[in-house]
């Protein structure tokens, strides 16, 4: 286990108690250009397939939404 990883007990308690979730794209989904950290957009999919509310967000204005889709 890498010091990214939780438990996937605590990521089901959490899918129970809330039903919108907010992603940080950099450091979070992916580390720049160097791809997807982990697998985060399985487990994004996973609670969207639980009828969950997913919302992305960056701080960063280098990439238009456009590219940012594409990016996912």
């Amino acid at each position: 286990m890498n010091k990214f990883s939780i438990k996937y007990s605590s990521v089901r308690k959490l899918a129970e108690l809330y039903d919108i979730f907010l992603f940080d794209l950099d450091g979070v989904c992916w580390h720049g250009d160097n791809g997807h950290i982990g697998e985060s957009f399985r487990n994004i999919e996973w609670l969207e397939s639980l009828g969950k509310k997913v919302f992305f967000i960056t701080n960063s204005a280098a990439r238009s939404r456009e590219e940012l889709g594409k990016k996912m």
